[in-house]
């Protein structure tokens, strides 16, 4: 039995269609061999014939085709913006890092000189610290959480005036944010 292209399809491909074999000679007119066709029809070719030809809808090929062509679509897409949100993401944590290491280094320029030469370090320890801004809830203000990480920033305070006096360095560093200034007396 050679498959032929449906007489339902009006023009278009829309499967194969299954003709059964006639095993009663029709008599009659063509309603009469209509209903002798369905007769003569097996199960499986009934089945075949809804699978393959279905009058009302979409066929599990075709569906599963559109499947295909979709996912085909859309991955060279999403490949080509990983890395860009990847980088957006990298370029977020910057910022945010960044600006805490700021507000970190403006609230170390508003201190007295005095205090900060009398509390220099590489990198300060918990008691320095305490003592640099005065109590552990101020202490405390340095500290933030980010995506469910905390940070907490590492201060350094050195002499950079050669021995001389008068010029310390100021360092913020928060994971891989480095800030550093200068101040002196006045």
């Amino acid at each position: 039995m050679k498959p032929k292209l449906s007489p339902f399809s009006k023009g278009r491909l829309r499967g194969i269609w299954v003709k059964p074999k006639l095993s009663i000679v029709a008599k009659g007119g063509k309603g009469d061999l209509k209903i002798l066709n369905e007769m003569a029809m097996t199960r499986q070719h009934r089945f075949i014939n809804k699978i393959i030809h279905n009058a009302w809808g979409f066929t599990i090929f075709e569906i599963l085709l559109a499947i295909v062509i979709l996912v085909l679509a859309i991955l060279p897409m999403v490949n080509a913006f990983a890395p860009g949100l990847l980088t957006s993401g990298q370029a977020e944590e910057q910022a945010v890092l960044t600006g805490q290491a700021r507000q970190t280094i403006n609230r170390l320029l508003d201190l007295p000189f005095a205090t900060l030469d009398a509390n220099r370090g590489n990198p300060l320890d918990s008691d320095k610290l305490v003592a640099l801004f005065g109590s552990q809830e101020e202490l405390d203000k340095e500290s933030f959480v980010y995506l469910g990480q905390t940070y907490t920033p590492a201060i350094y305070i050195s002499d950079a005036s050669g021995g001389v006096g008068g010029l310390l360095e100021l360092k913020v560093t928060l994971k891989n944010v480095s800030l550093q200034t200068l101040k002196a007396e006045r």
